[in-house]
């Protein structure tokens, strides 16, 4: 009854239904404008915790 040989074989994986029709590409100044947020995001970041960062070691001086 549970004979491995016959078995289905394994299918190959579809594409998932986004990706099995086509799409435009980006516009350039789209991805300039997104990686534009992102970069200014990161630098907000890292400017934010910097200066908590400073504000603890300020807040530790004899």
């Amino acid at each position: 009854m549970n004979d491995p040989s016959q078995a289905n074989p394994p299918r190959a994986p579809q594409p998932a239904p986004a990706d099995a029709r086509p799409h435009a590409p980006w516009p350039v100044w789209r991805i300039v404008v997104a990686y534009a947020i992102l970069a200014s995001l990161a630098a907000a970041g890292i400017w934010y915790i910097d200066l908590k960062a400073h504000e603890v070691v300020l807040s530790f001086r004899p």
